[in-house]
């Protein structure tokens, strides 16, 4: 059973869940009764591209096409380029277009008796931790790089820097797909707050922290071993549909970071999953919904389909396993601008129908921060001062099979009001069948009840904190609400008749 985290409103209006959860009241996630306690950030898996070579550890990049005049033919030849595959590590970095995120093997881990051991970064995001981190990075007046991932949103979206002294760009990846055959070293982007800069450093900043990040984490965690960025060969994954020039350009943001050429190699998305599902097999491809073998089980002659769907693009490859365990591609990639952004966009013209142009374009220009914050959040976040809170949440205080005590309330969980003159708070009752619960509109959840608390006078200084407990050791919930700054108690019962 839980009850709805959500806003609270002034006692001239009533909201069903009228209290913000505090930043503070975090429990960690146990295996039994309990879940965390705030705003839950998605959690994706970071895929790592594992790349297979032939034996020789040189690829060779032949010279470029002849070029032939009217009276003769000139052929001009470049020296060959050799890729350096005799690192000690090899890092791979995920750049999405909505979230990224970097893992990393040495050859050691890779050889490991139960499968190559493969280290994925976290990335905090307020009660957890991520294998990824939205793709947003902040740049100071100056285009110097400040900060990525949750940080830099939370940074921009609160206002800790000037938007007119600053560069926020979110999205980004998908200009070198929009521009295709006018890209080039100087094609401008223009960030969020309405600024322009070259892409190509907007690209590089994000793979330079990236790559620092790597250093610093390899230091912290071995600080009697020395790792060097020699000793790193770098995997930088694109999209299957790009074409040359914006590989290219990401070669070049990547050279412009500081990662050598000879220790780079660029890898295909879908590509990267196929070969990562074969050589590291588990539990969650272990067999298909079918029950047929996954792809780590197909045997030579097998030909299967590699739809890579993305924030911005879904790419699609269709791969035959063939002797000795090689893979190869049945068909060139295709795919295209398809992925879940454009379901953001398609709601953005619904509003605009609903709305009109004039009234998105005014809270736009007025408030952008505000305008970029409404449409991020899946898991429904919001921030009121320096409280955070979750949009009709589902807040568990007791759990199916919990023994309780009669006549003895469950441990309250803390709540803030929004506003310096609210006088009540009203609070929701949901129960849900569901094994773990997050938000109260879900089909599983049904409103039990609800009941209100009449609040002191708010007075500037005094802890606003309203800890909410619960009683169901009865025939009724009792419910027993304390305020912090004043140690008022109110208990009142749940109304289940409206």
């Amino acid at each position: 059973m839980g009850n709805k985290a959500g806003k609270t409103k002034n006692a001239s209006s009533r909201n069903k869940a009228s209290a913000t959860p505090s930043s503070s009241a975090v429990t960690p996630r146990s295996p039994g009764n309990y879940v965390q306690f705030g705003s839950r950030a998605s959690t994706t898996s970071s895929t790592s591209a594992v790349t297979s070579r032939s034996p020789s550890n040189k690829v060779h990049y032949g010279p470029r096409a002849s070029a032939a005049s009217s009276t003769s033919a000139v052929t001009t030849s470049h020296p060959k380029k050799v890729v350096k595959f005799l690192n000690v590590m090899v890092a791979a970095i995920d750049f999405g277009t909505t979230f990224s995120g970097f893992a990393f093997c040495t050859k050691s881990w890779y050889n490991y008796p139960g499968g190559p051991r493969i280290h994925i970064h976290p990335w905090p995001a307020q009660t957890t931790m991520t294998g990824k981190a939205p793709t947003c990075v902040l740049l100071d007046s100056d285009q110097n790089f400040i900060s990525f991932g949750y940080e830099a949103n939370t940074e921009f979206v609160e206002g800790k820097y000037d938007s007119e002294y600053c560069y926020f760009f979110k999205h980004f990846k998908m200009k070198l797909y929009e521009m295709k055959e006018e890209l080039s070293r100087d094609t401008m982007i223009e960030s969020q707050n309405g600024k322009t800069m070259p892409a190509i450093k907007v690209f590089s900043a994000v793979i330079k922290f990236v790559k620092d990040t790597l250093l610093t984490d390899l230091k912290s965690k071995s600080p009697f071993s020395v790792f060097h960025a020699s000793d790193i060969h770098w995997v930088l994954t694109v999209p299957a549909i790009w074409n040359l020039k914006a590989k290219q350009f990401m070669r070049e943001a990547a050279q412009m970071a500081g990662i050598d050429d000879n220790q780079l190699t660029l890898a295909l998305e879908p590509e990267a999953a196929s070969l990562y599902c074969r050589k590291v097999p588990s539990s969650s491809v272990d067999r298909t919904a079918g029950g047929g073998p996954s792809i780590a089980k197909f045997k030579a002659g097998a030909k299967y389909l590699i739809m890579d769907l993305g924030g911005g693009t879904i790419d699609i490859t269709a791969h035959e396993v063939l002797e000795n365990d090689h893979l190869k591609e049945i068909i060139e990639p295709t795919g295209g601008y398809w992925g879940s952004l454009r379901v953001n966009e398609e709601f953005t013209r619904f509003l605009q129908r609903l709305c009109g142009q004039d009234v998105l374009a005014e809270l736009q220009t007025n408030n952008p921060r505000r305008f970029i914050e409404g449409f991020d959040d899946p898991k429904k976040k919001r921030r009121h001062g320096r409280y955070g809170y979750v949009d009709d949440a589902f807040d568990r205080h007791v759990s199916k099979g919990d023994l309780v005590q009669y006549g003895k309330f469950q441990d309250g969980k803390d709540y803030h009001p929004l506003n310096n003159h609210q006088t009540q708070a009203w609070f929701d009752f949901y129960a849900s069948d569901a094994k773990d619960p997050e938000f109260v509109n879900e089909n599983s959840c049904v409103c039990l009840g609800f009941v209100g608390v009449e609040l002191s006078p708010r007075q500037r200084g005094l802890d606003s904190t309203v800890t909410l407990a619960i009683n169901i050791s009865g025939t009724d919930i009792e419910v027993r609400a304390t305020e912090k700054k004043t140690g008022n108690v109110t208990t009142s019962y749940c109304n289940f008749l409206g």
